[in-house]
């Protein structure tokens, strides 16, 4: 649905749109669309397909995902100013956790990944800012990664080296646990693993 009148100031507030300019701002409001959830209502869910980034403009959205144990994980919650789902603009795969609304649900702007690609090809400044921010998260989740994988190269128990590999995997993701959280997760030995044992001597 067209963005409504009663939140366009939201909108307009969010990070990504505030320091557009007059005519700017006005030709990127025509171009998204707004969806708003009830507490607890599915946005999307892990392995569903990926052609949209979300624009969060109040409430929440929660962010979990199904362990193996068939458990499921709540990994993060985002906040009103953020940005969600924004990978699916890139390479359109299957989304990879399962996204609900708060509890006080939440209110979303919607960008497709057409919609990107047009802008994109016509030069437009939204385009490139949301491009920037994709850039600038993956480039802060990978050095985040690779102060966890140096970590646990050195580490001195399996236990540690299994626990630091989480965490550099969750850095990558874009999630967080937290320290029990972490624990209760069961970890498989992966060829990732295997990689790091050798790459040690």
């Amino acid at each position: 649905m067209a963005i409504p009148k009663n939140v366009q100031s939201q909108v307009i507030a969010h990070p990504l749109i505030s320091s557009l300019n007059q005519e700017e701002t006005r030709l990127i409001m025509n171009q998204l669309d707004y969806k708003a959830l009830r507490a607890g209502e599915t946005l999307f869910k892990e392995g569903d397909s990926g052609t949209q980034c979300f624009l969060i403009i109040s409430g929440s959205i929660v962010v979990s995902k199904c362990l193996e144990s068939g458990l499921d994980q709540t990994l993060a919650t985002l906040g009103s100013g953020e940005l969600l789902g924004q990978i699916a603009l890139i390479d359109r795969k299957p989304r990879s956790a399962t996204c609900k609304a708060g509890a006080q649900g939440v209110g979303l702007v919607l960008l497709g990944s057409d919609t990107f690609e047009s802008l994109y090809s016509a030069q437009n400044t939204f385009a490139y800012k949301v491009l920037d921010h994709i850039i600038s998260d993956l480039a802060k989740r990978l050095r985040g990664a690779n102060q966890q994988l140096s970590k646990a190269k050195s580490a001195s128990t399996d236990q540690l080296r299994h626990s630091l590999s989480i965490k550099a995997a969750q850095v990558i993701a874009g999630h967080r646990y937290t320290e029990d959280e972490l624990n209760s997760i069961e970890v498989v030995k992966t060829d990732f693993e295997e990689a790091i044992k050798y790459s040690r001597h």
